[in-house]
């Protein structure tokens, strides 16, 4: 069979629908979805500094908005990193976690960045939870005390069971990496 009728055959298997046990779902999202039972709690404890419980910009934001908590102004010049704390700590289940993700418009209008994005928080961690802003832009950026900074997201994970194996099945991207399915 060449590389391309195996392609095609791959991409038209990804689009039909997928079995699991006796129930079909035709979209693999479900599939995930339904195939953990997880009782995702929705309470994290938190302690919280001058600026309160964070909160989302709009109903359908996925992120928790993230201020500065600082007692002096800060100004982070071009290629400069700098740590920010938001006077925020966590208290999160097992088996959750939290991601400190960038604020686009920063990104896009300022050049601030997060080094580490995301940034992760594990569920054991109860420290000061600080942002890395990088400056990319080619101006002073200036933050003040109550700027939002960075977006918290809290998600579960799941702790596998590793198996070892000698060989693992061929896919038709198999080793590619970086750059190996193409631009368009």
């Amino acid at each position: 069979m060449t590389g391309s009728r195996r392609r095609n055959i791959e991409e038209q298997n990804m689009k039909n629908e997928y079995k699991v046990d006796t129930m079909t779902v035709a979209n693999p999202v479900n599939l995930v979805a339904s195939s953990f039972q997880y009782d995702f709690p929705n309470m994290v404890k938190i302690r919280t500094g001058k600026h309160g419980v964070p909160k989302k910009a709009t109903k359908g934001s996925a992120g928790f908005d993230l201020r500065a908590d600082l007692i002096n102004t800060v100004v982070v010049n071009p290629n400069e990193t700098v740590l920010v704390s938001t006077g925020l700590s966590l208290e999160l289940a097992e088996e959750v976690c939290a991601f400190i993700m960038p604020r686009s418009g920063l990104a896009y209008r300022k050049g601030i960045t997060i080094p580490n994005s995301p940034g992760l928080i594990d569920s054991d961690y109860r420290g000061d939870i600080c942002v890395l802003l990088r400056n990319d832009g080619n101006e002073p950026f200036i933050i003040e005390d109550g700027d939002r900074i960075a977006q918290l997201m809290i998600m579960p994970f799941i702790n596998p069971s590793f198996v070892v194996v000698d060989e693992l099945s061929n896919t038709y991207r198999n080793t590619g990496g970086f750059g190996s399915t193409g631009l368009g």
